[in-house]
């Protein structure tokens, strides 16, 4: 059996979506990519030249400033698709990681650079997507949070010495 057997028409929003690494697994696995949300413009332009868009927005964009309805309303009226089936990303994950931590201290000169770094929220836009879209399933390429790590959802639970899937399991957040 084939993965275009076992998974016809499936669609999948990749966030986070760089050049389209994470793209180009699903689409050969038989997914139909409708497209990518990405802040550096380079990786967007790669990742659009291998993924046509049918979602908006169709521009580099920060990820903060989206909202999951532009995704569903341009769905609909461009595609005739109500949902997205799946939502796929791998957030930034410097400030989590061992070494990264560390670069990050050294090249700022602050202990707390990786408590303060602009990137350690972003994963829980991630989830804020996952929530409102609603999609079948979901995956997240992410590292385990580092002993003494702690980053607040907006729902106020917080993530602390465990991965994003044990704090979703253990706190139940609603996400589809």
């Amino acid at each position: 059996m084939t993965a275009r057997a076992t998974s016809p028409n499936f669609t999948v929003l990749d966030l986070f979506c760089g050049c389209g690494g994470f793209s180009l697994g699903f689409s050969r696995a038989g997914f139909e990519i409708l497209g990518g949300i990405e802040i550096d413009p380079v990786a967007h332009q790669t990742h659009s030249a291998h993924f046509s868009s049918k979602v908006a927005p169709n521009i580099p964009c920060d990820i903060q400033e989206v909202d999951a309805d532009q995704v569903t309303k341009s769905l609909c009226s461009n595609y005739g698709r109500e949902r997205v089936d799946v939502v796929i990303g791998g957030p930034p994950c410097q400030p989590f990681t061992r070494v990264g931590r560390a670069k990050l201290r050294e090249v700022a000169g602050n202990i707390h650079a990786h408590i303060e770094d602009k990137r350690v929220p972003l994963f829980t836009h991630f989830l804020r997507f996952v929530a409102d879209l609603k999609p079948l399933a979901f995956v997240m390429q992410n590292v385990p949070l580092e002993r003494g790590a702690a980053v607040q959802w907006r729902s106020g639970t917080e993530f602390r010495d465990s991965s994003c899937r044990e704090s979703i399991i253990q706190n139940q957040l609603p996400l589809s």
